[in-house]
């Protein structure tokens, strides 16, 4: 059960996702 605890991590998802929001929208922006 911890795997499925460790799994899906609330903060990590949120950090990685605003990452790849930012990487978008620079790549938009500069082109």
């Amino acid at each position: 059960m911890s795997d499925v605890i460790h799994r899906p991590p609330s903060p990590r998802f949120r950090a990685r996702n605003v990452s790849v929001s930012t990487q978008e929208g620079l790549s938009h922006g500069q082109a």
